[in-house]
């Protein structure tokens, strides 16, 4: 996982589903959370509403000081030590929303994505680019929108960055011939979205993904007893690189 992604969670409490990094134990009884940016589900059947609880956290930043923040504020803040674990007490209820950020880290939007650009190809293709953005925007994924024209869209795609967090291009394909404008958002960490870039537009064709045009005026004849002569006019289509030709005892439109 990035680094980008440990130093910046939210957490609601939920209904357990697997037991990633994070447990809490309310009046007693375990409760499992996740880590995951927006997690929605209600609490689990015999836990109390709310009571006493104690978080733990593994694989945080060795001697670095987090902010924990509920419900949007400030809790209390954290030292972790040598063993990555970062641990605080608290009076949780279920729906309560925990924000764990480095010290001095505002939940605030990303930036929207620079140097956005979309270039159609001619194999039912559109390469989308933008620049990568900083590290500290904490953004962990990006919403793609098109459509026929700018302000326009009809449909979108969610693309998450790499494990570097250095996602930053796209390649949407299966198109058919047209025009398309794209526009891009970034979402990060604090679950919070930039604003969509301006549209770029871009045409894109499909001959390389039809294929070419059938053979035109095939003809045969027997040249020698035992041999077939095919002929055909020339497709015109420069990447043509070779024909197949079929033959049997009985035609297509025969069956």
């Amino acid at each position: 996982m990035s680094r980008h992604r440990l130093v910046n969670r939210m957490l609601r409490i939920v209904r357990p589903a697997f037991a990633v990094f994070l447990v809490v134990a309310v009046v007693g009884v375990p409760l499992v959370l996740t880590h995951s940016t927006v997690a929605r589900d209600t609490k689990p059947q015999g836990v109390a509403n709310s009571g006493p609880a104690r978080v733990f956290m593994f694989d945080m930043g060795a001697n670095e000081i987090y902010d924990v923040r509920k419900n949007g504020n400030v809790l209390t803040s954290v030292f972790v030590d040598s063993l990555r674990v970062l641990r605080f007490g608290d009076k949780v209820t279920t729906g309560d929303i925990y924000q764990i950020m480095l010290t001095g880290q505002n939940p605030v939007p990303p930036s929207i994505p620079a140097g956005f650009a979309a270039v159609g190809g001619d194999d039912g293709c559109a390469a989308l680019s933008w620049n990568t953005p900083d590290i500290g925007e904490y953004v962990y994924e990006y919403k793609i929108a098109w459509g026929p024209r700018a302000g326009q869209y009809t449909d979108s795609v969610t693309v998450s960055v790499d494990s570097e967090g250095g996602t930053d291009s796209f390649s949407h394909c299966g198109l058919p011939t047209g025009h398309y404008c794209y526009v891009i958002r970034a979402h990060n960490g604090f679950d919070l979205w930039s604003a969509y870039t301006a549209a770029s537009c871009t045409d894109v064709t499909n001959g390389d993904t039809q294929g070419p045009p059938a053979p035109q005026n095939v003809a045969v004849a027997e040249t020698d007893p035992g041999c077939a002569e095919i002929t055909w006019s020339a497709s015109g289509d420069p990447l043509v690189t070779g024909f197949v030709v079929y033959y049997g005892d009985r035609s297509v439109a025969q069956g």
